[in-house]
């Protein structure tokens, strides 16, 4: 005899028929990994501008993801900064450099669409900026297809 679930199995019965109520949301949320799931070009902030939105992804699945940037300043003499954001909230730790450098953060919590925001900011006088080339995430289980051969 099959098993009935109750409808937080994702089960909807009537009368003797069941129906899977399935999406990709619910069969599992995200782990961090290394398999890239996204990845997109960078931005520059210069001082004055106080801690600025660079980029955006949005967050179809939930879970936790493996979040990587770099983070370049634009002379000796420039501190650069950088967080990530969750829906317009200071969510990751804040990183900060005078020299190139490149971060990697695995961050939990979020849900299907939230969006993640990668923020900038530098001090150390006029001319001076912080840069990131990439913001990338990362997981261990995606739904993308590979060819293995």
């Amino acid at each position: 005899s099959w098993h009935r679930g109750t409808a937080s199995d994702a089960w909807e019965c009537n009368a003797n028929t069941c129906y899977a109520s399935v999406s990709r949301s619910k069969l599992e949320n995200r782990i961090a990994g290394e398999y890239l799931e996204v990845s997109t070009g960078g931005g520059t902030v210069g001082y004055g501008s106080g801690w600025t939105k660079i980029k955006e992804i949005y967050i179809p699945f939930g879970g936790t993801y493996r979040v990587r940037f770099d983070l370049r300043p634009s002379e000796t003499g420039a501190v650069c900064y950088a967080q990530i954001y969750k829906n317009s909230t200071a969510y990751g730790t804040v990183v900060s450099t005078v020299n190139n450098a490149e971060y990697t953060q695995d961050i939990g919590g979020w849900s299907p669409g939230d969006l993640l925001q990668l923020y900038l900011y530098v001090e150390g006088g006029y001319g001076k900026y912080a840069t990131t080339t990439y913001l990338r995430l990362y997981s261990g289980n995606p739904y993308n297809f590979y060819v293995n051969l």
